[in-house]
């Protein structure tokens, strides 16, 4: 058993993969990998192509597309407001919080809703709304708070090598928790001696790495990252 520090900016084909796939080759074959720690800045996007579209309709279907990036309340509400304006053409949108509530509250100077019965890469989640159609009113306010922080933990796949498997049957090698809160910032994970996480698999150089969110949707990093293992050789 030895360390192995594996660091995505040593992948192969650096200007063609991101740090979130890529794939790496070890000095001797490996036969299984034990998480000790990893280090991870943190660039991910709150808005990413996979949940940044909102659907809606006042005097027509509409579709209004945010611009991927690390957003605050402040400058969603702003994104919104613009986006959904220039979508629609006939009416002016407001996007706001409720300070009690902390829900969305999106205004019209015309009648209109939200269609979020459309679902390919819906923004219903992070504006709590749910994967249904309101009703026609010249305001919409979200069922729950706005949720900014929807990614809950983060799965490291290497070689589609099992470790952790979900009640829907969703594998992964490694679950690390989403734990930063806000931007910049940098996130480092030591795995609990009492929880190890550990992986096997065929005597290989070759590993396949990749970076999924809870809803297995690939990562928009920008930046590298590294995780250190125990590894065990052939």
């Amino acid at each position: 058993m030895q360390y192995l520090k594996i660091n995505s900016a040593d992948r192969l084909n650096p200007t063609t993969t991101t740090p979130a796939l890529f794939t790496i080759n070890a000095n001797q074959p490996i036969t299984g990998l034990r998480l000790k720690d990893i280090y991870l800045p943190a660039t991910a996007f709150n808005v990413a192509s996979t949940n940044n579209t909102i659907y809606f309709t006042d005097t027509a279907p509409r579709i209004a597309v945010i611009t991927p990036g690390y957003y605050t309340n402040a400058t969603l509400f702003t994104a919104i407001s613009a986006a959904m304006t220039v979508a629609s053409g006939v009416s002016t949108y407001t996007a706001q919080i409720i300070s009690l509530t902390q829900n969305l509250l999106v205004s019209s100077t015309g009648t209109f809703q939200f269609t979020f019965s459309q679902t390919t890469n819906s923004m219903a989640e992070i504006l709590g709304f749910s994967a249904v159609d309101t009703g026609v009113s010249t305001a919409q306010s979200g069922f729950s708070p706005l949720n900014l922080s929807t990614t809950l933990c983060y799965n490291i796949d290497i070689n589609h090598s099992i470790g952790t498997i979900t009640t829907t049957t969703t594998s992964t090698s490694f679950v690390i928790p989403a734990l930063q809160a806000s931007v910049p910032s940098e996130f480092y994970f030591q795995v609990p001696l009492q929880m190890p996480q550990g992986i096997e698999f065929q005597a290989t150089k070759t590993l396949v790495i990749g970076i999924y969110d809870d809803q297995h949707r690939i990562l928009n990093l920008t930046s590298n990252w590294y995780m250190t293992c125990e590894a065990t050789y052939n």
